[in-house]
C-alpha cells in the first residue's frame, strides 16, 4: 500500500478509493497545489500536462495524475507492479475517463516500449504514425484519422501507456 504522507509533506489528502491498482484522494490543502511538488516528490521520469487541469508524472512503479474535477483537487495514483489479465492487445487498462470530445487512457503493458512501438507501425500502417522518441524508453505516437496520441513509457518490468484519443459518433470501447 502507498504511504501518501512520505510523498507530499504539506498536502493534506483525503482517502476516496483504495484497490490493489490504485488509490485516489480528494485534496484538501493546499486550495491550489502546484504539479511542480509532484513532480519534485516523484522524481518523475516523464511529465505531460493533458489540459488545462490535468498533469501526468510517469515514475517507475506507475502514474500519478493531477486533476481539477468539480471544483474539487484530485490525485490518482495507477500501480504497474499489480499482476493484471490482459484484457486489450495493448495491455490491461488501469483507468479510462471520457469527456464529450476525448478519451483518456492509462493502460498498463506488460510489453517492452519497442515491442509497442514495432507492432504499432504494422497495425497503425494506414493512420500514418508519426513516432518520436523523447527519451531513453519513452516514445510518442501520433496517428490520424481520427486523430489520437500515445505516449509510451518503459518501466523496469513492463511499459505504462497513456492513450489520448479524439472521441466520433463511430467510437467503440478498447479494443481499436
Amino acid at each position: 500500500m502507498l504511504v501518501i504522507d512520505a510523498y507530499h509533506g504539506d498536502w493534506q489528502l483525503q482517502l476516496q478509493t483504495s484497490s490493489p491498482a490504485s488509490q485516489s484522494w480528494r485534496i484538501i490543502r493546499p486550495e491550489q497545489p502546484e504539479m511542480r511538488e509532484l513532480v519534485r516528490a516523484q522524481q518523475c521520469l516523464m511529465q505531460h500536462q493533458v489540459a488545462d487541469y490535468q498533469w501526468l508524472c510517469a515514475v517507475s512503479d506507475g502514474l500519478w495524475m493531477l486533476q481539477r474535477e468539480q471544483q474539487q483537487w484530485w490525485l490518482t495514483f495507477w500501480s504497474s507492479t499489480v499482476d493484471h489479465t490482459t484484457k486489450h492487445w495493448l495491455g490491461h487498462p488501469l483507468s479510462v475517463q471520457h469527456t464529450e470530445l476525448y478519451e483518456l487512457a492509462v493502460i498498463d503493458s506488460r510489453y517492452s516500449a519497442q515491442q509497442i512501438v514495432d507492432y504499432s507501425r504494422f497495425k497503425w500502417g494506414q493512420r500514418q504514425p508519426l513516432l518520436r522518441e523523447i527519451g531513453h524508453g519513452q516514445f510518442h505516437i501520433q496517428l490520424q484519422q481520427p486523430l489520437e496520441d500515445l505516449f509510451i513509457l518503459q518501466l523496469s518490468g513492463s511499459s505504462l501507456l497513456l492513450q489520448f484519443r479524439q472521441r466520433t459518433s463511430t467510437s467503440r470501447s478498447g479494443n481499436d
